[in-house]
């Protein structure tokens, strides 16, 4: 990946675009392919650094993934097999805790590499179901032992994607499980998963206690389309809500995307949308603060926070503890850079609070903290400040939007790179 600087003018932006499809789908989609007895197509595909991640994952398990006219063909297997001893799954999240219950499936041990802000972000559940068999080394996980099927309590605090990852994996067994789910947080993210899942052919039941999971089940290939990703709208959608008209297109109404809630939080701040046959179009909107709860869509915090800046009262961000365990500690992100850019922002421990409306100064230059969704939110922010805003390290909005300042600037954004060299010495 080439390393560049960013420098965006203000000014308004205006138009319409594409949103690339969803992230999250497309991880669980890959999977389920990877390991269904047959070929599956799935369409489009961005190939994102995220979405690589989970193409080199599932490749190590013995996938082959072709891509083709923005399609990918993959042929799944029939029983998992490490092909590569050490497959690398870059900085993803999704990837390393969904595939971590496949690949102790394996008959030989299988080592993760994982980059630095990940090696950082908790395996706690999986500690507790592997213990000993799960090894971290630096920037190696290993897994050596095997999922049993059985009873697993699992805290949902911290991240559904551990409960994600034991469904693809559960019902590959040969007896049944339960999950008994306590602390269900981002349920949408699971109900994602099941609704995934179904269309592979793998039945996951909800019940009172949590989920009943058949074993001996099969992963059947089918075609499968992806949504737009209503996380990377939201970004173009705040900036019609404080600017100018914005269509996005390619999204699903009757999403399960967990941050499709960015359309009713925003009604709740008196933002306006018109609904469109396959998206929407923001309208400019005297927005007024609310108190939003980000439990289920932690990932909308930043772009929320940067929203409320423009909005009249105080906003609240409440249950915003998991920000602090992505990409960066995205409360501090969030908060260092609005407030350089001339917000009134603060945070506690689980919560951010804004007081607007604020005119944004920029004339600035700030840190990209390595995290794609900070990138984007400044860059956004960046249009209708007063001065110029640079941007350190901006190449990091690869990993989930490799076109994302090409569609910026082609809804009006004037942008300037400056390629930056680092010393690998």
């Amino acid at each position: 990946m080439k390393s560049y600087n960013v420098t965006i003018q203000p000014g308004p932006l205006s138009g319409s675009i594409d949103i690339p499809p969803a992230k999250s789908m497309l991880h669980r989609a890959l999977i389920a392919a990877a390991l269904s007895r047959g070929e599956s197509m799935i369409e489009p595909i961005i190939l994102s650094d995220d979405v690589l991640a989970t193409i080199n994952a599932i490749k190590g398990i013995g996938a082959q993934v072709t891509i083709e006219n923005n399609r990918a063909f993959v042929r799944g297997i029939k029983t998992i097999k490490r092909q590569e001893k050490i497959i690398d799954v870059y900085d993803s999240g999704s990837t390393l805790r969904f595939m971590i219950p496949i690949a102790s499936l394996a008959s030989r041990s299988i080592t993760f590499n994982v980059r630095e802000s990940l090696r950082q972000r908790p395996l706690t559940i999986y500690n507790h179901i592997f213990k000993d068999d799960l090894i971290q080394d630096g920037h190696h996980i290993t897994i050596n032992g095997t999922l049993e099927p059985g009873d697993y309590t699992i805290d949902g605090t911290l991240s559904s994607q551990f409960i994600s990852g034991l469904m693809f994996t559960l019902p590959l067994l040969k007896a049944p499980s339960k999950l008994y789910v306590t602390n269900p947080s981002s349920k949408m993210y699971i109900d994602l998963t099941i609704e995934t899942l179904e269309a592979f052919n793998i039945e996951i039941q909800d019940t009172d206690y949590g989920y009943y999971i058949k074993g001996s089940q099969t992963y059947k290939p089918t075609n499968f389309n992806v949504h737009g990703d209503f996380s990377q709208a939201a970004f173009f959608l705040t900036a019609g809500l404080t600017n100018k008209n914005i269509r996005v297109r390619n999204l699903d109404i009757d999403s399960f995307q967990a941050d499709k809630a960015f359309i009713d939080i925003v009604k709740k701040m008196n933002g306006k949308f018109l609904n469109q046959e396959d998206g929407y179009s923001s309208v400019f909107s005297h927005l007024n603060g609310a108190t939003i709860d980000l439990d289920a869509c932690p990932d909308l915090g930043p772009v929320l926070a940067l929203l409320a800046t423009q909005a009249k009262g105080t906003t609240k961000l409440i249950n915003a503890k998991r920000l602090r365990y992505k990409e960066s500690d995205r409360i501090v992100s969030t908060v260092k850079t609005l407030s350089a850019l001339g917000a009134n922002i603060d945070n506690t421990e689980d919560s951010i609070i804004i007081h607007g409306k604020t005119a944004l100064k920029g004339g600035v230059t700030l840190d990209s903290y390595h995290d794609h969704r900070i990138v984007m939110m400044a860059s956004i922010a960046a249009t209708f400040c007063k001065f110029p805003v640079t941007i350190r390290d901006a190449h990091f909005v690869e990993k989930s939007y490799p076109h994302f300042f090409k569609d910026l600037k082609s809804l009006g954004a004037e942008i300037t790179y400056e390629e930056v060299l680092h010393d690998n010495t």
